[in-house]
């Protein structure tokens, strides 16, 4: 899909959003991608998705650039333009567009901060697997207790065991 560009100016601003909520859902389908992956207990296919992901975030940052652009044209912003008091006076088929926008994007950034808190555990859990496994000391090693709250390891062994 090619993002709208040969419309007069006011006409345009609707089509842009209408396109930056295509983008936002299609980033939001791979950032399902990246947590159903991060899930299944294969983490390594995630590479798969990375190209994925980056190509529809230069997408949607170009796409946001675009509407900038157009709104500085009519002094205005994309701050202005999602204001509570600006969403009030535009007609209602705007209005809903814009809602759906916010919506959006919050479920992406919801996710996105999900899956990089996954991806950042899974790190922490293989890298004290490795250090385990090579015999590096564990003793400064936040682990999680049995309250929940993480706690540093008390169990100085180095060794996986002995034969």
């Amino acid at each position: 899909m090619n993002s709208p560009s040969s419309q007069p100016l006011n006409d345009r601003i609707p089509s842009l959003i209408a396109y930056l909520i295509t983008c936002l859902q299609d980033f939001h389908s791979i950032l399902a991608q990246e947590s159903e992956l991060l899930k299944s207990g294969f983490p390594e296919r995630i590479t798969e998705i990375i190209e994925k992901k980056h190509t529809h975030s230069e997408r949607l940052l170009t796409s946001t650039q675009t509407l900038q652009s157009t709104l500085l044209a009519e002094n205005s912003s994309i701050e202005s333009l999602l204001s509570q008091e600006a969403i009030l006076a535009y007609p209602p088929e705007l209005k809903a567009q814009i809602n759906t926008f916010i919506e959006l994007s919050e479920k992406c950034q919801d996710l996105n901060l999900a899956n990089g808190m996954s991806i950042r555990m899974l790190t922490t859990i293989n890298q004290h697997a490795l250090d385990i496994a090579s015999g590096k000391s564990t003793s400064g090693v936040k682990l999680y207790g049995s309250s929940g709250t993480t706690e540093r390891s008390n169990n100085p062994q180095n060794t996986l065991g002995k034969a």
